[in-house]
């Protein structure tokens, strides 16, 4: 169904583009920025993967996994929103490196 294939995409994608971004970061500066955006990123990755355990649960019909994997998921989204902001911050400043490392 559309809500799973959208999940799984999000799932994949989301962990590729973590282990990116920690990586090519690493790699261009040597060191990582331990800060706000970086522990929200790893705590929305955790978030999606508890996300994700609770569905076996929640298609046996178990309305506790069900609201549980909501109020995750609302929560993703609030620290996913809150991290946007530096987000764009970082992205404009690697951007505006005249040498960038893409991989």
């Amino acid at each position: 169904d559309k809500h799973f294939m959208m999940s799984s995409t999000l799932l994949g994608g989301g962990v590729f583009f973590v282990a990116y971004g920690v990586f090519n970061t690493f790699f261009r500066t040597e060191k990582l920025f331990p800060g706000p955006h970086l522990f929200a990123g790893a705590a929305i990755v955790v978030l999606w993967a508890l996300s994700a355990a609770l569905v076996p649960y929640m298609e046996k019909g178990n309305d506790t996994a069900r609201n549980t994997h909501i109020a995750l998921n609302v929560l993703n989204v609030s620290l996913f929103t809150w991290q946007l902001p530096t987000g764009f911050e970082i992205a404009s400043k690697v951007w505006n490196k005249a040498e960038l490392a893409w991989f």
